[in-house]
C-alpha cells in the first residue's frame, strides 16, 4: 500500500468524488505482485523505475472530444486502469456513427494518464497511434461500446521506448462486429491488458502482431461471452534477446450455448 500512496502522491493526486472512488478502490486491490498468475512476468517496480514528473497533453483527434464527469466502470478490475482514473480531471468521450476516428500523440518526457470512452454506432473504423520515448511513464484507459448491430474495425499501432501499461476494455451490444489488431514494436516494458464482453449474437476477431528487441512484451486477453456470441484471436510475434509472454483466457457464460470460440498464439 505504501507504493499506492507514493505513486498518487508523486502524480499529484487529484480530489473529487470520481478519482476519490477509484483511489479507495486501488488502495485495497494495490498493485499487482509477480505472485498473481496474471502478473507472473511483469514487475510492477519495472513500470515505475523511470523517474518522470507527471505531464498534461491533448488528445488529438479529427473528431470532437467531450468531457466526462463520470461514467460506469462496473467491469474494469486492474489496478492501472484505477490509476488512471485516480489521476484524470476528466473521462474523453467520443461518440461515433458511421465515421473513421484517427487519435493518438507523440509523448516525449513524462508520465502521461488518459482514460478515453468511445460508443460506436453504424459501420465505424479506428486508428490510434501513440510513440513514445524511454523518458516516458503511458497509462492509457480505453472504453468502447458497440451499440446494437454497429460494426468496428480497430487498429491499434503501438511504438514505444519507455513504460506503457494500456487498458483496453470492449462491450459488444447484441449483433455488433469487432475486426480489431494491435501492431506493438519496441518498448522498455509494455502491458497490453484487452478484455472484451461479448453479448447475443456478436462476433469478434482481434489480431496481435509484435516484433521485441530488447525489452519486454506482456499480452493479456481475457473474452466473455456473456451469452451466444462468437470469436476468434491469434497472436503473433517475433522476439530476439528480448521476452514476451502471452496469457489469454476465455469465459462462457452457462446461458451462452452455442458459443464459438478460438485462440492462438505463436511466438518465432
Amino acid at each position: 500500500m505504501a507504493l499506492v500512496s507514493s505513486i498518487l502522491e508523486k502524480f499529484n493526486f487529484i480530489s473529487s468524488s470520481l478519482n476519490n472512488f477509484f483511489r479507495d478502490k486501488l488502495e485495497i486491490k494495490g498493485f499487482p505482485k509477480m505472485k498473481n498468475d496474471r502478473w507472473k512476468y511483469t514487475k510492477t517496480i519495472d513500470i515505475f523505475s523511470s523517474n518522470q514528473e507527471r505531464e498534461s497533453f491533448d488528445l488529438k483527434a479529427n473528431l470532437p472530444i467531450s468531457k466526462l464527469g463520470s461514467y460506469d466502470f462496473r467491469y474494469l478490475d486492474d489496478s492501472f486502469a484505477f490509476l488512471s482514473l485516480s489521476l484524470v480531471k476528466d473521462i474523453d468521450f467520443i461518440k461515433m456513427k458511421d465515421e473513421k476516428l484517427i487519435l493518438g500523440n507523440s509523448l516525449l518526457k513524462g508520465a502521461y494518464f488518459k482514460a478515453l470512452v468511445i460508443e460506436v454506432e453504424g459501420r465505424c473504423n479506428i486508428i490510434e497511434k501513440f510513440t513514445s520515448t524511454e523518458e516516458t511513464m503511458f497509462f492509457p484507459l480505453t472504453y468502447i461500446i458497440l451499440k446494437r448491430g454497429s460494426s468496428l474495425s480497430y487498429t491499434k499501432l503501438q511504438e514505444h521506448s519507455g513504460s506503457v501499461v494500456d487498458n483496453t476494455l470492449l462491450t459488444l451490444e447484441e449483433g455488433s462486429r469487432l475486426e480489431m489488431v494491435t501492431f506493438s514494436r519496441g518498448s522498455r516494458v509494455l502491458r497490453n491488458n484487452l478484455k472484451v464482453l461479448q453479448k447475443t449474437n456478436s462476433e469478434s476477431t482481434i489480431n496481435g502482431i509484435y516484433s521485441v528487441d530488447k525489452g519486454h512484451l506482456d499480452n493479456f486477453l481475457r473474452v466473455e461471452h456473456l451469452d451466444r456470441s462468437r470469436s476468434k484471436q491469434k497472436y503473433k510475434g517475433i522476439v530476439e534477446k528480448g521476452r514476451v509472454s502471452f496469457a489469454g483466457s476465455i469465459f462462457i457464460d452457462r446461458s451462452a450455448p452455442g458459443t464459438e470460440s478460438h485462440q492462438l498464439n505463436k511466438t518465432i
